[in-house]
């Protein structure tokens, strides 16, 4: 799974935060080894991912090779199904643009059971975390 970092960039004067995706980083989906795909399809241009460190925009490609076909059914993987062999739970099943980590879904869970933190409490709380200056 890709790992999402917070990162920042030295303007010459401070240090400003730094998408991943503006870094250069994508995520390729579809292949357990890691490898690259040699026929990938792009995913939405801005995808967004809640972490349980903020919410990241990052380019986003899918496999469309052999790699992407299921054993059982022989049918390709849908693109949510690539997505959550990610560890990544897509907002929809049709054409996802967000998804939120199953770590951030994790951590959220055992908040809200002990502290009773509402979900727009909480995501209201990782936004803060990636731009704190409303």
């Amino acid at each position: 799974t890709c790992r999402l970092h917070l990162h920042k960039h030295w303007t010459g004067r401070f240090f400003k935060k730094v998408s991943l995706r503006r870094l250069g980083l994508v995520v390729q989906l579809g292949h357990q080894d890691g490898s690259e795909c040699p026929t990938p399809i792009l995913g939405p241009s801005k995808f967004i991912v809640v972490h349980e460190n903020g919410v990241h925009r990052v380019s986003l490609r899918y496999c469309g090779c052999e790699a992407s076909i299921s054993s059982s059914t022989g049918i390709m993987h849908h693109k949510w199904e690539q997505l959550m062999r990610n560890r990544w739970f897509p907002a929809t099943h049709t054409r996802p643009k967000t998804a939120c980590t199953f770590q951030m879904l994790q951590c959220f869970h055992m908040l809200t059971l002990s502290g009773k933190l509402t979900a727009y409490d909480y995501y209201g709380g990782l936004v803060k975390l990636t731009n704190n200056t409303g």
